[in-house]
């Protein structure tokens, strides 16, 4: 069994471009969801998976894309990378190291001010 994970890049306009690739490997979202921006978003370069992108960019461009679901399937793979070394790229990106962090604190701001009002 491999799995078919669908993503999509969104603008801040809401323009929006989907795609989706096989990977080697039964890959649950619960493997994933810890490493990924606020569960759901990622960097593509840093997974080796590839960048959507509209032809002009804009002021309304950004890097994270979006996983929207993950199936298994019978499919043969077609990304060049399986389960382990996703997670394993996962686990050691940048995102994982610098963003998460961040948005914790910053959440946890937010927290402190609403409990003020």
């Amino acid at each position: 069994m491999n799995t078919r994970i669908s993503y999509q890049y969104r603008d801040a306009s809401n323009y929006k471009l989907f795609n989706e690739i096989v990977i080697a490997g039964e890959l649950n979202f619960s493997e994933l969801e810890p490493f990924l921006i606020d569960g759901q978003f990622f960097v593509p370069e840093e997974l080796y998976i590839p960048r959507l992108s509209f032809e002009n960019s804009n002021e309304d461009d950004h890097d994270w894309h979006e996983i929207i679901k993950l199936e298994l399937c019978d499919d043969p793979p077609d990304s060049g990378i399986n389960k382990i070394e996703l997670l394993k790229l996962a686990k050691e990106s940048p995102n994982e190291r610098c963003w998460k962090p961040y948005y914790k604190s910053l959440a946890a701001m937010n927290t402190k001010k609403h409990e003020k009002w």
